[in-house]
This record gives C-alpha cells, structure tokens and sequence, in this order.
C-alpha cells in the first residue's frame, strides 16, 4: 500500500521541488507584494487565517521560521496540484500519468501564477481546497454516500477560510450540483440530501465562526475594511486589466486579467511574446472536444450544461466594470449582495474558468488517449501535453523564474531590534521611518508589504 502510494505521488513532488528546491539551497526569507508574516505572525482571533497561523507558529518551534515559510509554500503549490487529481480521479480518469499530467493544469496558469508572483498565497490555497470540493461533490452525485457531503462542507470551509471571497464562487459550485442531482432521475432521499448540506454549512461555519460572527455581529477589522475602506474607486483601482472591455474579456478567457501584473513588480507572462497564449491555444481544441464529448454523453449532458452556464457567468462577473455590458451586474451585486462589495478584485472569478477548463481538458484529452490513434505513442503524447501545459505558465519553475530569492533582515535591524528591547527602551513609542503601506527596500530587491511590524518584537 505505501509503495502504491509512492510510486503515485513521487511525481508531484518533484514537481514542487522543481519550484522551490532554490529557495531550499539558501537561507532567508521568501518576500512577496502582498506576503511579510515572517519571522512574527500577529494572532488575530478575528482574521480569517487565525488558526492557520496559529499552525503554523506551533511548528515555528520546531522549524527555523524560514523553514516554516517555505514548508508553507509547498503546501501551497501541492493544494491545486492534488484537488487536480482528486478531481480527475472523481471524472472516472484511470490513468494515474494522465491524471498526473493534467492536474498540472490547475498550477500552471495564469491565474496561479499572477496570485502567487504577488503574494496571494490564500487564494491559491483556496483554490484548490475548490477543487477537492468539487471532487467530493462528484463523487457523491455517483454513490450518494453522505461522508462525501460532509468532506465537501470541511474543504469548503478551508477555502473560505484561506480567502472569504471564494464563499460565492462555493455558493454557485453547490447550487449547480443541487440542481444537478434533484434533476436526475434516480431515486434519491431529498430529506437527507438537504439534512447532509446543512451540516456542510455547520462546518463551514464552525471553521470560520472566529471571523464570521465579529463581523455579523460586531465591529471587526474586516467589517470596518469592507463597509468603510472600500469605495467605488477601488473598484475602478483594481479592475480588470484591459485596454478596453473587449481585451478584458480575451484576458479572462485566458486566465489572465489581475490587475497587479501591470505594476512592473514580477514578469508579465503576457508579455512573453515568444509563448504568450500559443499553449492555451494548443489546448483549447480538446477542451471544446471535452465539452462536445460531455454534451453527448447523457450521464455527463446535464453537468456540461451547468457547467457552460457557470463558465459563462464566471466570465461575465470577472470582466466587471471593465465592460459596459458587465458593469450594470457588478454595480447591482455591489449594492445589493452582502460581502460581495469587499469583492473588488474581479478577476478572481478566474478561479471558476480554471475549474472548467480542466474538467473539460480532461474528458477530451481522457477520451483521445483511449484513441487507436494514439496506440503505441501514449508516452510521446503525454509528455508533449505536459510540456505544453508548464509552458502555460513556465516562470513558476526554478523559485519562480529566479524572480524570488531568500534573503535574511539586515544586521542593523537585528541590532535595533535587540536595542528596542532593552527594559528602559521598551517604555519608550517606536517610530519606524519611511513608512507606506508598500516599500521598495535594497536589500530585498523589490516592493514589499512593509515587513516592519513582523520582524520587531
């Protein structure tokens, strides 16, 4: 069994060490725009990330902190690569390399790589509990086992959990496959399919009640974030990148879209000239094989449909303001739908166009190597094919293009670190000058997430 096990997963985690292996030959911190936890992580009972920081401060004690950080970053990337196989494995894809293959696809995005070049680590993270959710939905439209449900409810909770925004992609995930299953004409106890998605909700809302309820209730920090410090001018701010409306949709149709790789702060896949868009293009025929496939199956008919419906909204609420015919939608959900003002990055909605991508990337590219055609060649294909799909998004590979290198705090800040703590020096206010909310510092070579109040005691 453990064999079994290994010889299944050694490939994914030579995956993940071909990312973060140059991180692992240095000592250091890793530094992102929106990533400055390290070496101190502030405990706020009501911050969503409460108790996986409180994980993770737990194995500060018996990992080097810049141990720890980089323990974190593997599982980051390991998340998408195993909800990708899980899920594929949920479609009733047998072929582990294939299915190896293809769960490349849910890191090697465009998607995955603007969140993770920017520090987004949250949103990657729950990205791929998203994927494991939807493994277990699927499995549970073909066994009606209720654990199933249940698991669903904990990745569901996990991935709000990582980042809140993901409650409404969730929320349109479990009303298709709802809709999904009541439209099926097996017989089926419709009494405990609503009893086991109530305690889905109970265990989304356990896992989160420590934010959930300060900001149902009370005056928490997010509360005050959301219904004060965000405006329609954030909304125009980060909107989706684009020319014009028109280059909104083309980026989002291609996983592409964040408005922070404008910002000059990492490399712009899109502007890859020599690849940028040729291996979606490649890929995109067995994705609209997979989608032909999944309309004339019967068993698959109804879950394609749904899924074409959500892909089409999923891009429509990705482009928002950006558009004039998407606009009206985002300004409506804005005012009327509670929490989804503090939405004000669109393009997240990305994460849905991802989902389907791969479900249908699967089923076309399941049924072709089960081809005559590709008897005898399945090895030359599937390299080919997993060598198109890294090349989707090449610069993740090798500590993210060579872009992010492990560095330690100066000298000097250890030194006024030790002087702050100093009995008579700690009745004293500290001011730490410059101070913006981003700086760019010489010795970690880039703009950061001021990292002051995570390194001084």
């Amino acid at each position: 069994m453990l064999r079994s096990r290994l010889n299944e997963w050694w490939p994914y985690l030579v995956i993940i060490l071909a990312v973060i292996w140059p991180w692992l030959a240095k000592p250091g911190y890793i530094f992102l725009m929106d990533l400055n936890w390290w070496p101190l992580l502030h405990l706020d009972p009501t911050d969503s990330w409460y108790f996986a920081k409180l994980i993770l401060q737990t194995i500060s004690r018996f990992l080097p902190a810049t141990g720890t950080e980089k323990l974190l970053f593997a599982v980051v990337l390991s998340l998408p690569l195993i909800g990708g196989t899980f899920l594929l494995r949920s479609l009733g894809m047998e072929n582990r390399w294939l299915r190896f293959t293809l769960s490349l696809f849910a890191l090697f995005n465009p998607f995955v790589y603007d969140r993770l070049l920017f520090g987004q680590i949250g949103v990657v993270m729950a990205f791929g509990c998203l994927l494991l959710v939807c493994s277990y939905l699927l499995q549970y439209v073909k066994n009606k086992n209720g654990k199933e449900i249940v698991f669903a409810g904990w990745w569901s909770g996990l991935s709000v959990m990582f980042s809140p925004h993901f409650i409404f992609f969730l929320g349109l995930i479990y009303l298709m496959f709802i809709v999904w299953t009541i439209g099926q004409r097996t017989e089926f106890d419709l009494v405990k399919l609503f009893k086991l998605l109530t305690l889905s909700v109970v265990v989304v809302l356990a896992i989160n009640a420590n934010w959930i309820y300060p900001y149902a209730f009370s005056q928490s920090q997010l509360n005050q974030a959301i219904e004060k410090g965000i405006s329609r001018q954030d909304y125009y701010a980060f909107q989706t990148s684009g020319k014009n409306g028109w280059d909104a949709y083309k980026n989002v149709v291609m996983m592409s879209g964040f408005w922070g790789k404008d910002q000059n702060r990492y490399q712009d896949l899109t502007r890859l000239k020599d690849n940028w868009g040729k291996s979606f293009l490649i890929l995109l025929p067995v994705i609209i094989y997979g989608v032909y496939l999944g309309l004339k199956n019967k068993g698959t008919r109804s879950l394609s449909l749904g899924l074409i419906l959500l892909y089409g909204l999923a891009v429509v609420l990705a482009v928002g303001i950006k558009a004039p015919a998407t606009g009206g939608i985002s300004w409506w959900l804005y005012d009327h739908l509670p929490l989804y003002k503090g939405l004000r990055e669109p393009q997240k909605w990305v994460a849905l166009v991802v989902l389907i991508y791969l479900i249908f990337l699967s089923i076309g590219a399941d049924a072709l190597f089960k081809t005559k055609w590709l008897a005898g060649k399945k090895m030359i294909a599937g390299l080919f094919l997993g060598g198109v799909i890294i090349m989707q998004a090449p610069l993740l590979l090798w500590g993210l293009g060579g872009q992010v290198k492990p560095v330690d705090y100066p000298a000097d800040w250890y030194a006024a670190d030790k002087l702050i703590m100093q009995k008579d020096a700690r009745q004293k206010n500290i001011l730490f000058l410059p101070w913006h909310m981003y700086m760019g510092f010489k010795w970690i070579g880039r703009n950061v997430a001021v990292p002051a109040s995570a390194f001084f005691q």
